[in-house]
């Protein structure tokens, strides 16, 4: 008789399983496209980036590896200023010699980051002079081919008199027994944004119109550049020396005309330098130092044309996605929705700005029974919005605190059905197997014509079903 039992079991399973594929197309179906509602953090974090790993990787004081759970902002662009560069090469030279008045100084700082940058300042003492320069000069033996490139780096940090001031990186270069100089930097009196070429033998200058606190980055190939600004076809062999000039020119109405300057990158390279791509990741700019580079290029950013291993105060547009728990009251065909979101309270991390908490209603206002952030009460924020509408719930997120956000939306049989999944028989077998027996009952009467029997089965069989997030 036990034999027997077990057999009637086990063929009353099989039939379960075999028949379980047709019970849906027996069922009345109706189709709905409903989804879960969403929340998440937005803002910008703001942040060291290694190049070629990924921007959410980061590192504890430690040394422990972590991954912040972010995503880029689609449409949106990564932001590095290239000032912040992390480059192993800032300067072909740091051996440099000072030339300049007494009253002229110079200075090489080193900032929080571990990177360099040279400051001159050139205060004119001689009134009887049209103008004074102070300069840092160092030797160098830069052979140079048709592909040979300079990445140059400077800031024209302030004047006592606006047009009064010039900087420059000059490069001293060398062509068959002739010298030439090739100055590249900005001045103060010309119309802020536009590049001027000019040429005098054996000089020949690219200056950019700035205003005090405007920074110049820009990457040239030398001997391109040379002789389409002279128009002499030269074939340069190399540079020789690098100059760090500041110009203070007289104002006759002053006595006090000071100009000061940082120099930041002075080096040269075998190719043009840019970030993911020679489209938009230029380090070519007519002014600033910062670089947009499309999101869409991916999570992890690459520089060629020199070595570099990181950028710091790179901002990223970043989208803070968590899945939600979720409990569902089948008989009232509702489920509860909690999501937790915490910004890392640590400054390795990133430091964060313009962050707050979206939620995107998946049905109108009146179908929610609460929702909650941190405990207060959230439905007259969404009052107003209607079922895919956007509503923000919070800005000025603080680190370290944990923002919990509670909902209850209430469905339609069709829409719960759609966000719910049968059990899995291999991780819960019971569950399983009442639910397709209930679907079967279900099914049957349907075909009978016993539609309350028939809404009554499905009831229960609901009852076994779990939300799952998609």
């Amino acid at each position: 008789m036990a034999r027997r039992a077990h057999l009637a079991v086990l063929i009353c399973l099989a039939s379960l399983i075999i028949a379980s594929p047709i019970w849906p197309l027996m069922a009345v179906a109706h189709a709905t496209d409903i989804s879960h509602p969403r929340a998440y953090v937005f803002g910008t974090v703001t942040k060291e980036v290694m190049f070629g790993q990924p921007w959410q990787r980061w590192e504890d004081e430690q040394g422990v590896d972590h991954l912040l759970p972010f995503t880029a902002q689609s449409g949106q662009n990564y932001t590095i200023d290239a000032w912040f560069v992390n480059f192993s090469t800032q300067f072909a030279n740091e051996s440099f010699k000072f030339s300049g008045s007494a009253s002229d100084s110079w200075a090489k700082y080193i900032d929080s980051y571990g990177m360099r940058y040279y400051a001159i300042k050139n205060v004119l003492d001689d009134q009887t002079q049209n103008y004074e320069i102070a300069t840092l000069d160092t030797l160098v033996e830069i052979p140079v081919s048709t592909n040979t490139h300079v990445l140059i780096c400077l800031k024209y940090v302030s004047t006592t008199y606006e047009g009064h001031g010039s900087v420059y990186v000059r490069l001293k270069l060398l062509s068959a027994g002739n010298v030439y100089y090739l100055n590249i930097g900005c001045v103060d009196k010309q119309a802020r944004g536009t590049v001027m070429t000019s040429w005098s033998s054996p000089r020949a200058w690219v200056e950019y119109g700035v205003d005090p606190g405007d920074t110049v980055l820009c990457c040239y190939n030398i001997e391109r550049l040379f002789n389409d600004i002279t128009g002499l076809n030269i074939d340069v062999d190399s540079v020789s020396e690098i100059e760090l000039q500041v110009y203070t020119y007289n104002d006759t109405a002053s006595t006090d005309e000071t100009v000061e300057a940082y120099f930041r990158f002075c080096f040269f390279t075998d190719s043009p330098v840019y970030i993911a791509s020679k489209d938009y990741g230029l380090l070519n700019t007519t002014l600033g130092t910062e670089i947009e580079i499309p999101t869409s290029v991916g999570d992890s950013l690459n520089i060629y044309g020199a070595k570099a291993d990181r950028a710091y105060e790179v901002q990223i547009p970043f989208i803070y996605e968590v899945t939600p728990d979720m409990t569902s009251y089948a008989d009232e065909l509702k489920i509860a929705y909690t999501w937790q979101f915490e910004l890392p309270d640590d400054t390795r991390a990133g430091t964060f700005s313009g962050t707050g908490i979206n939620f995107t209603l998946n049905k109108d206002p009146g179908y929610y029974d609460y929702l909650y952030l941190n405990g207060e009460d959230k439905l007259s924020a969404i009052a107003d919005a209607t079922a895919g509408d956007t509503v923000t719930l919070a800005t000025g997120l603080t680190t370290g605190t944990l923002y919990t956000l509670q909902a209850r939306v209430r469905y339609t049989a069709d829409e719960y059905d759609a966000l719910t999944a049968a059990p899995v028989f291999w991780y819960n077998p019971g569950g399983w197997l009442m639910y397709h027996f209930w679907e079967l009952v279900a099914a049957i009467a349907s075909l009978l014509g016993l539609t309350t029997v028939a809404t009554k089965a499905r009831g229960r069989a609901r009852a076994y079903r779990k939300p799952v997030w998609r």
